[in-house]
C-alpha cells in the first residue's frame, strides 16, 4: 500500500488523514463498549477541541513523496500505538502503568502490563491545540503550583487534575531529568491515590560506582512491578522485546551514518519523530516500522546523491529542549535559511545494541539506556556532560552552527549558558541562543522565535 500511496502524491495526506480518522473511530467505539459495560463513564482521548494545527499537512505540505509518506508512516503508526493501548487498557484497566518520559517501557511491557507514557498525550497539546495547553497549565497554576515549574509536568498535572487520562494501576518515575519534573510527581501521586515506585538515579551516572547503584535500582523496580503483575518478570519476552528494540537502533544508527553525508539526504520533523518511537513504542513492530520508513528516506536520497534541502547552506545542532510551540520550525529553518538540523539533543541517545545473550548482560544494557536518556544524561552532574555531546555532534556531523533552544523554565540548562557560551567563543562557534517555553506560547510565541532566527542570521551568518 506505501508504495501504491507513493505514487500518487495527491492521494498521501487524504489516505493517512483518513486512517488516523478511523483508527480513532475505533479507539472511541471500544472505549465507550467496554465502560458501558463496567457501568463507568468512558475515557475521552478526544480532548484538545478544537484542533488549531494540522500537523500531517504542516509536516508534510510541498514535500517529496517519500518525505511525505514517511511523516504519515511515523504519525500514522503512533496513532496506531495509541489506539492499541486504549483499546487494551479498555479491556483491562487494571493492568494500566503510567510510566515518566526517561523511563523506557520495556520491562513493564515483559510483564504484561500496558504502558502509557503520561506525557505523551500532553506533550502533543502544545502542537495541535496551543489554546490548550494554555489551560491546563492554567489549571495546575491556579491550582497553587509554581509558576515558574517547567511547563511541560504542568500541562501534564493540569490534565490529571481535570481528570483527562485514564486512571492507572500504578505510577513508575524518577528523580530525572530535573527537580521540577520529579517534584510534579507528587501532587500526581496525590490526585490519583496510586501506588507510584520512584527510581533514584545519581547526580553524575557517568561515575565509576552509577551502573551497580542503577542496576540495583532497576531491579527494585521490577520487584515493585512483580507485585502489581502478581507474577515474576518474562526473561524470554524481554529478550524479543529488546531484540525488536536492537533493529530499531540499527536503523536508527545506518540513519545517523548517513546525515553526515553532504548534502544532508534527511531533517526536518523525521528527525526527533524518529525519538519519539523510542519514548513510546520501543521493541514494538510499530516501534520497528517507523524507524525503517524514516531511514528509507534517507537511504533513496544518498542512493540519488539528493538532499532533503535542494539548496543546502548551514547545517546545525540543536541543543536543548525543542519549542513544541513552533512545531513547524525545522522546516522553517529549511525553506528560510537552507539550514538543516543535523542532529538534535533528544534524538541522539548513543547506547550500545543491546546485549541478550544473558539475563545479565540484557540488564545491565536496559540500566545504561534508563540512566542515560537525552537531555537527562547532558543536564545532570558536572557540565562536561553537557557540552560533551554536543562538540562532538558539532564535529562529526560538520555543522557551522549551534541552536540553543533556552527553555526559560529549565533551570538546569539556563545555568549552563554563560558556560556554552565561553565554550563556543573559543571554539569560534557561532551559537544561537533562543529564548522561549518549551509548551506556553504566550511566553514567546512562535513568531517571536523566528524573529530571534532572523536577528541571528542577519547579525551574526551574514544574512544567511
Amino acid at each position: 500500500m506505501i508504495d501504491y500511496v507513493k505514487k500518487f502524491p495527491q492521494a498521501i495526506y487524504p489516505y493517512y488523514m483518513t486512517r488516523s480518522v478511523l483508527q480513532g473511530m475505533r479507539a472511541m467505539a471500544v472505549l465507550r463498549y467496554y465502560a458501558w459495560k463496567r457501568g463507568e463513564k468512558p475515557f475521552d482521548p478526544d480532548m484538545i477541541k478544537p484542533r488549531e494545527r494540522d500537523l500531517l499537512r504542516l509536516w508534510s505540505e510541498g514535500r517529496p513523496p517519500d518525505y511525505q509518506v514517511a511523516i504519515g508512516e511515523a504519525l500514522g503508526l503512533t496513532v496506531d500505538y495509541y489506539v492499541d493501548i486504549f483499546c487494551r487498557m479498555a479491556r483491562d484497566p487494571d493492568k494500566l502503568i503510567w510510566y515518566e518520559d526517561v523511563i523506557p517501557p520495556e520491562i513493564i511491557q515483559a510483564m504484561g502490563l500496558i504502558p502509557l507514557m503520561v506525557e505523551g498525550i500532553p506533550g502533543m497539546a502544545p502542537m495541535v491545540a496551543p489554546e490548550a495547553a494554555h489551560r491546563f497549565i492554567d489549571v495546575a497554576e491556579n491550582a497553587g503550583y509554581p509558576a515558574d515549574l517547567c511547563s511541560m509536568p504542568k500541562v501534564t498535572l493540569g490534565m490529571v487534575l481535570e481528570g483527562l487520562l485514564p486512571p492507572p494501576r500504578a505510577i513508575l518515575c524518577s528523580n530525572s531529568p530535573c527537580d521540577g519534573g520529579m517534584s510534579s510527581y507528587l501532587p500526581i501521586e496525590q490526585a490519583v491515590g496510586v501506588p507510584v515506585h520512584r527510581v533514584d538515579f545519581p547526580w553524575n551516572v557517568y561515575e565509576p560506582r552509577a551502573a551497580e547503584y542503577c542496576l540495583k535500582e532497576v531491579e527494585r523496580m521490577i520487584r515493585f512491578l512483580e507485585e502489581i503483575a502478581g507474577h515474576p518478570l518474562d526473561m524470554d519476552r524481554l529478550r524479543d522485546i529488546c531484540e525488536m528494540r536492537n533493529r530499531m537502533q540499527e536503523a536508527t544508527m545506518e540513519l545517523w551514518e548517513l546525515m553526515k553525508a553532504r548534502p544532508c539526504p534527511m531533517g526536518g520533523m523525521l528527525h526527533p519523530l524518529s525519538y519519539t518511537a523510542y519514548q513510546v513504542c520501543p521493541g514494538t513492530p510499530m516501534g520497528i516500522r517507523i524507524a525503517e520508513s524514516i531511514l528509507q528516506v534517507a537511504r533513496d536520497n544518498h542512493k540519488e546523491g539528493r538532499g532533503l534541502v535542494p539548496d543546502e547552506k548551514h547545517r546545525a545542532i540543536m541543543w536543548g529542549a525543542f519549542p513544541v510551540t513552533t512545531p513547524d520550525l525545522y522546516e522553517w529553518l529549511e525553506n528560510e535559511y537552507g539550514m538543516v538540523t543535523v542532529m538534535v539533543m533528544l534524538s541522539y541517545d548513543h547506547y550500545p545494541l543491546i546485549d541478550t545473550s544473558s539475563e545479565a548482560s540484557m540488564m545491565r544494557d536496559l540500566v545504561e539506556i534508563m540512566a542515560k536518556p537525552p537531555m537527562a544524561r547532558h543536564t545532570r552532574g558536572p557540565v562536561e556532560n553537557f557540552l560533551g555531546d554536543l562538540f562532538h555532534l558539532y564535529e562529526e556531523y560538520q555543522a557551522d552552527l549551534v541552536i540553543m533552544a533556552a527553555h526559560q523554565s529549565c533551570k538546569n540548562m539556563r545555568a549552563a549558558l554563560g558556560i556554552l557560551r565561553d565554550a563556543c567563543r573559543r571554539r569560534d562557534i557561532p551559537l544561537l541562543i533562543i529564548d522561549h517555553d518549551v509548551f506556553d506560547a504566550r511566553v514567546v510565541p512562535p513568531e517571536g522565535i523566528k524573529d530571534q532566527v532572523r536577528d541571528f542570521m542577519d547579525t551574526v551568518m551574514g544574512g544567511g
